[in-house]
C-alpha cells in the first residue's frame, strides 16, 4: 500500500462509488495512528506547533522562522515575488483556520483520511491537528473516505451487520478501520495466547466459529495450517472482501462443524473461541449435535482443544470435555472478566 501527505489546501475530489463515516477518538490516538500510517518520526513537526504559537501571541514570522523554512522546502522552484505572494495567503488563510479552532475550541470539521482507487492513503487536517495539539483539544472528529471498490464492499457488509461501521467484533488492521471502536480489544493478546500455547506444529488447526478469521491469520503466520470453519453466510463474505483488500487467504469453509467433519480423521488442534458455549443454551438439536456427532469426533480426533467458556455453562463443558472427551489435562490461559470468559487449553 502506498501513503501520501496530502496538505490541507488540496482537494480530493469525489468521482464514482465511495463510503465514508467518521469517528471521534481522542487526539493522541489519532497521533499516534498517523506516526504509524505515515511513518512520520515527529507529528506535529516543530514548524506547525510555532506557528500556532506565532498566531496564538500575534506574532509575525520572520524569514529564519521554523514554518516559513518549511514552505520554502514546499515551493523552492518559485521566483521570490511568487514565494513572497503565496507565504502571504497561506500564512492568512492558515490563521482563519487558527483562530476559529481556538475561539470554538473544537474542530468544527473533522480531519480526513482518504484511500484512493489504488491504495494510496492520503491525510487532511495536517495544520488542524497541530493547532488542536497546541491549544489542548483533547478529541478529535476524522472522517474516514474510500473509493476503493472492495473496501466499499467490505464497509457496506459491516454496516449491514453491525448497523454502523465505527463499532466492531474484532479488529481489522487495516488503515481505514484502525480508529474504530473494537468490541473485543483483547482479541490480539488473546491470539498471541493461544500461538504460544499450542506446541505441535505439525498437527492441522481447525478454527471452528472464525468469524472473519482473525486468530485463523494469526496462527497462519506463526506457522500453522489452519482450516477455518463459519456457518455465517455474513462472515464468509467479509473474509473474501478482506482477502480482495489484500489479506491472508484462508482455507475459509462456509459450512457447520458437523458438515465440516464428517469423513475426516486424523490429529487435529481444534481452536474454538466463544462457540461451544452456545450449543449448551440455545436448544435442544445444538446439544444434541455436540453431544452425538461433534463430541464423539473430538474424542477421537482432536489431542489439543483450545476453547473459550461462558461462566453460565463453563462447569458443565469442562466436565463434558474431561470425562466424555478423555482430555486428561486442563490449563486456564486467558480469562476475559468483561463478558465472564474463560479460554482453556485441553491435552490428552
Amino acid at each position: 500500500m502506498n501513503y501520501k501527505q496530502f496538505q490541507d489546501e488540496s482537494q480530493f475530489f469525489i468521482t464514482g462509488p465511495n463510503f465514508r463515516y467518521t469517528v471521534q477518538v481522542p487526539l493522541d490516538t489519532l497521533i499516534t495512528y498517523l506516526k504509524k500510517t505515515f511513518n512520520w518520526t515527529k507529528f506535529p513537526q516543530e514548524s506547525h506547533l510555532s506557528l500556532a504559537e506565532s498566531y496564538d501571541k500575534n506574532l509575525g514570522l520572520k524569514d529564519e522562522h521554523p514554518y516559513i523554512a518549511y514552505l520554502n522546502r514546499a515551493v523552492k522552484d518559485n521566483t521570490k515575488k511568487d514565494k513572497a505572494k503565496f507565504f502571504d495567503s497561506v500564512i492568512a488563510s492558515r490563521k482563519k483556520v487558527f483562530n476559529a479552532i481556538k475561539d470554538q475550541k473544537v474542530l468544527s470539521d473533522p480531519t480526513e483520511i482518504s484511500i484512493c482507487k489504488d491504495g494510496t492513503v492520503s491525510y487532511h487536517g495536517y495544520h488542524r491537528t497541530s493547532y488542536a495539539k497546541f491549544l489542548g483539544i483533547k478529541n478529535i472528529q476524522v472522517s474516514f473516505l474510500t473509493l476503493d471498490e472492495d473496501l466499499i464492499q467490505l464497509a457496506m457488509k459491516l454496516f449491514s451487520i453491525y448497523n454502523d461501521v465505527t463499532s466492531l467484533y474484532q479488529p481489522i488492521e487495516h488503515p481505514f478501520f484502525e480508529l474504530c471502536h473494537v468490541q473485543h480489544p483483547e482479541t490480539k493478546e488473546k491470539a498471541e495466547v493461544i500461538a504460544k500455547s499450542i506446541k505441535d506444529k505439525t498437527k492441522k488447526v481447525i478454527e471452528v466459529g472464525a468469524h472473519m478469521g482473525y486468530y485463523s491469520r494469526h496462527l497462519i503466520k506463526n506457522g500453522f495450517d489452519v482450516a477455518s470453519i463459519d456457518f455465517d453466510k455474513t462472515m464468509f463474505e467479509c473474509q473474501k472482501h478482506l482477502e480482495a483488500i489484500g489479506f491472508q487467504k484462508l482455507d475459509y469453509n462456509h459450512t457447520t462443524i458437523q458438515d465440516y467433519i464428517k469423513g475426516k480423521s486424523g490429529n487435529f488442534t481444534m481452536v474454538a473461541m466463544a462457540i461451544f458455549h452456545t450449543y449448551m443454551r440455545e436448544g435442544t438439536w445444538m446439544r444434541e449435535a455436540l453431544t452425538k456427532e461433534i463430541g464423539p469426533w473430538i474424542k477421537k480426533n482432536v489431542s489439543t482443544l483450545i476453547v473459550e467458556h461462558e461462566r453460565e455453562s463453563d462447569k458443565e463443558l469442562c466436565d463434558y470435555w474431561k470425562n466424555i472427551c478423555r482430555f486428561k489435562k486442563k490449563k486456564i490461559i486467558f480469562e476475559t472478566p468483561k463478558y465472564h470468559r474463560t479460554t482453556y487449553i485441553f491435552e490428552k
